[in-house]
């Protein structure tokens, strides 16, 4: 699961970013983090990581 976490992050949302060197491609890291959480996800019914924790805390 670790690996295919890290390679859906890489080639999806760190690929796109802007990354001249270390410092800001790791101030950027978190940007790229908030677009994951963001995304709709085939598995979720096509909600957010967000909507679908959100909704999971709404009804227990």
């Amino acid at each position: 699961m670790t690996e295919s976490f890290v390679k859906v992050v890489k080639h999806d949302y760190v690929a796109s970013l802007d990354k001249p060197d270390a410092q800001p491609a790791l101030s950027r890291l978190a940007i790229a983090f908030e677009r994951y959480k963001e995304a709709p996800h085939k598995a979720l019914k096509e909600r957010s990581r967000r909507e679908f924790r959100h909704a999971a805390a709404s009804s227990t």
